[in-house]
């Protein structure tokens, strides 16, 4: 039988807290510019993109940063070799 493989419970949040900071850098924006944009405060953004101390967060909110970089929601889970997880 085919096992499914279980990444550990924080790989999806950094696969896409590095995709957020990668599309924000694209559009070139501040961490300050988008979380005004998102309607969130500073600190919180910069602990998503971090990742420390963990952060969850909505999928709502996830969807507001899609929106606001003009991007599919998909494609904060797409995965890159060249990052470090």
């Amino acid at each position: 039988k085919n096992k499914a493989i279980l990444n550990n419970d924080f790989y999806y949040y950094d696969v896409v807290r590095i995709n957020i900071r990668k599309y924000r850098r694209m559009r070139d924006l501040t961490q300050e510019q988008l979380s005004e944009l998102v309607n969130i405060s500073l600190h919180y953004l910069a602990q998503i993109e971090l990742g420390s101390p963990k952060k969850y967060y909505p999928l709502e909110l996830l969807g507001r940063i899609a929106d606001v970089l003009k991007i599919p929601i998909k494609d904060f889970f797409e995965t890159n070799s060249d990052e470090d997880f």
